[in-house]
């Protein structure tokens, strides 16, 4: 049952990073939340895809959200600690994570592809754009560096 389970789920992994790879290849731009399992949780997917934006959250001070996931696929970091958001009551209220940073992430890639109508060029923008934090270059807790 154990060894049926590990090749069901391989077999998912699979077909999951072969629709992440057509989806990229049709010039659709996939950013996600690397996770919140901590520094030294494995890989989370789709973040973890070669093609994916992957992106982390840090506070106020740019200092890494301390249950973010760390690796080499983290591409940007931005703003994902006690961020206010809406609810459908109508109310506000203050969530943390790294799918808080996300939207941030996903909306400046918009308005660069929108500028250019292209993905490469929108991409090497928002890396000029981005702050070097951490360890000197593109590291694996900010990635190319925090986008504000």
């Amino acid at each position: 049952l154990h060894t049926a389970y590990r090749r069901q789920r391989q077999m998912c992994i699979r077909d999951r990073a072969n629709v992440i790879q057509k989806i990229s290849e049709q010039g659709v731009q996939i950013i996600a939340a690397v996770g919140n399992e901590g520094p030294a949780s494995p890989p989370l997917f789709p973040a973890a895809y070669p093609s994916t934006i992957a992106v982390t959250a840090v506070d106020n001070n740019h200092a890494i959200y301390r249950w973010a996931n760390q690796g080499n696929y983290v591409d940007f970091a931005a703003s994902g600690v006690s961020v206010e958001v809406a609810h459908p009551d109508g109310t506000t209220s203050r969530e943390t994570g790294t799918s808080m940073a996300t939207p941030f992430v996903s909306a400046r890639y918009a308005c660069l592809f929108r500028a250019s109508s292209n993905p490469a060029q929108a991409l090497v923008t928002l890396r000029d754009q981005a702050i070097d934090a951490g360890a000197p270059g593109r590291d694996p807790v900010f990635g190319v560096g925090i986008l504000h």
